[in-house]
């Protein structure tokens, strides 16, 4: 599973744009966010705690619903052949890998690669 790297040569403010229209919804709350704490913290400074405390509290709800927005645009971003249909997929994965290390670390341990490079050098 390999990440291509970004393209280096799109600019900001065209990455931005693309960005805001690929996931609508973290902008969105990102901004919602930023609108709660502002208005709790004049809200607290000029002295009302209860709607202080209200809007925190959106505030909160706010970042949870941009959180979950940019896990969600995460996984649907992903391939479906990346995507792991069930726990066994991941398990017998996760076996497979520990057992390539383990055969690795082994001809690492028995000296194979060693050989083979002095085999090359001949």
């Amino acid at each position: 599973m390999s990440i291509p790297p970004p393209p280096n040569d799109e600019p900001f403010f065209d990455k931005l744009i693309r960005k805001c229209t690929n996931e609508p919804l973290v902008p969105v709350g990102t901004l919602a966010t930023c609108f709660f704490l502002i208005q709790g913290l004049s809200a607290f400074k000029q002295g009302h705690k209860a709607r202080a405390q209200l809007l925190m509290r959106g505030r909160v709800l706010a970042q949870a619903v941009t959180v979950v927005a940019m896990a969600s645009y995460a996984f649907l971003g992903m391939k479906p052949h990346d995507r792991p249909a069930n726990m066994e997929e991941v398990l017998a994965q996760k076996a497979s890998e520990t057992a390539a290390r383990e055969a690795y670390l082994q001809a690492l341990r028995s000296g194979a690669f060693d050989k083979e490079q002095n085999e090359e050098n001949k």
